[in-house]
């Protein structure tokens, strides 16, 4: 019953956690509250969009690794999740960049599963290739700041 009372309290005392979640559930994402120490976060994944979290006032969104074909879909979720519970136990730290780290790590890992029939992928699958695809995923992700001159003045 306390994680209730403490789910209830917190979505009361947040607005901007309360429209993510109405935000997520919009969008068709499967939203989940987590808790770990102090830190208090909404977070939802949708296969095909990716994962998003709010946390106070910050939204971080993740899109799902961009790939030729989709095999199979089956156990997409739970390789997300292994992959986000497993980085999150790993770090041992309640950190949101740890958060926003196992997001896209879950949805790396959901990518994998999704190119073979069941676990076959997962069964080949090595540190290294992870650590690429993590790499390539957040080079997706990267874009620089705007040109200083690109609007002709020199303030906002």
């Amino acid at each position: 019953m306390a994680g209730l009372d403490r789910a209830a309290d917190f979505l009361a005392g947040d607005l901007a956690t309360f429209l993510g979640a109405t935000f997520l559930a919009g969008l068709a994402f499967a939203p989940a509250l987590f808790f770990a120490g102090a830190l208090a976060a909404i977070f939802g994944t949708a296969f095909a969009l990716g994962a998003a979290f709010f946390a106070g006032d910050e939204v971080f969104m993740a899109s799902a690794y961009p790939l030729p074909a989709v095999f199979d879909p089956t156990g997409a979720g739970d390789s997300f999740a292994g992959g986000f519970m497993g980085y999150l136990a790993r770090s041992g730290r309640e950190e949101r960049g740890v958060l926003r780290r196992a997001i896209v790590l879950g949805s790396v890992l959901a990518s994998f599963v999704v190119e073979q029939f069941s676990l076959d992928r997962l069964r080949t699958l090595t540190s290294d290739e992870i650590r690429a695809r993590y790499a390539e995923a957040k080079q997706l992700a990267h874009f620089d700041d705007l040109e200083g001159d690109l609007f002709g003045d020199s303030a906002g």
